[in-house]
């Protein structure tokens, strides 16, 4: 309220007013976030969104609207920012995603859409040494079975052949595991080989043996 006061003595109040202030609406533009982001299997994505407000635009807070982060991934709603290190495994194509920002003032505004897209770390398939000659006599059984070690993001099962050499009619091999089981006969003696076993990994990688022989002897 206001009051007047004459130079001499009059005075009067006016009535009781309020001064409303309204929030001039600004801007929030979030910048462009390139797609796909790509990232290999246990390597880390960081994906870190950047937006220009205008001077009346309140504190940002940010939020995942459109598709769910794979699990694992982490998200900071003050920032925006994800953080992903994708498994072994986890090959293939996320999304689509978009963040949302909005101000403590009530402006928004959302991003474009974008994937992940994660890369098969490349593992190795090695085969133990296998000794060679093998020896059997005839009449006996003998049976191979390699060993093998993956690495990295490689991934079983196995599926393994005989890739050097053609085995006997009374040999018989897995290809579940690699075993070659020798059953040589009474007119069997001999040398026979080389021969040379492949693994390959669910996830492509191959490895294969050294060459090995097998001597069947006479009894």
């Amino acid at each position: 309220a206001l009051t007047a006061t004459a130079t001499t003595g009059e005075s009067d109040t006016s009535n009781e007013f309020f001064i409303e202030v309204t929030h001039l609406a600004g801007t929030i533009e979030i910048a462009y976030i390139p797609t796909p982001q790509t990232v290999e299997e246990l390597s880390t994505l960081t994906i870190t969104p950047s937006a220009t407000v205008s001077p009346s635009v309140g504190p940002l807070t940010w939020s995942v609207t459109t598709g769910t982060l794979p699990a694992g991934a982490s998200f900071d709603p003050a920032t925006g920012e994800i953080v992903w290190t994708p498994p072994c495994g986890a090959a293939g194509t996320y999304g689509p995603f978009a963040l949302t920002a909005t101000a403590t003032t009530g402006e928004t505004d959302t991003s474009n859409e974008f994937t992940i897209e994660v890369t098969h770390k490349v593992g190795t398939v090695t085969i133990a040494a296998i000794a060679t000659p093998q020896t059997v006599n005839e009449m006996t059984t003998l049976t191979v079975t390699p060993s093998a070690g993956l690495t990295d993001c490689a991934a079983a099962p196995l599926a393994w052949v005989v890739s050097t050499g053609t085995l006997p009619a009374w040999a018989t091999f897995d290809p579940g595991t690699g075993a070659v089981t020798f059953s040589p006969g009474c007119t069997d003696a001999g040398n026979y080989g080389p021969f040379a076993l492949k693994a390959t990994a669910a996830t492509g990688e191959t490895g294969t043996s050294n060459e090995f022989t097998v001597t069947v002897t006479d009894v």
